[in-house]
């Protein structure tokens, strides 16, 4: 199952299991892959992948939405820049 984005993935979303990779822009061969299994464990497993490198994370239920108002802050933090940086591109010049 995938979604129109090409660089968001959910290869399972239904009760007792989740799983969706996020491939960066930022990085070629570069992913963030959430896992989640009712029994599996309580939380969920959050993998970064560069290359060969990996790095795992275990996620408590409660870390979530930390992780996710984290995100949307950085967000709206990313936006506001760029429209000030926007803005101060369509300021006039001053020239003699």
């Amino acid at each position: 199952m995938t979604t129109e984005n090409k660089k968001l993935s959910f290869f399972a979303d239904e009760p007792g299991s989740f799983a969706a990779e996020v491939l960066l822009s930022s990085e070629e061969d570069a992913a963030l892959c959430l896992d989640y299994a009712f029994g599996g464990g309580e939380g969920a497993q959050l993998t970064i992948t560069r290359g060969e490198e990996n790095v795992q994370l275990d996620l408590a239920p409660s870390d979530l939405p930390r992780l996710g108002e984290a995100l949307n802050r950085l967000q709206q933090r990313m936006a506001a820049e760029q429209e000030a940086i926007g803005a101060t591109a369509d300021e006039p010049t001053n020239q003699p």
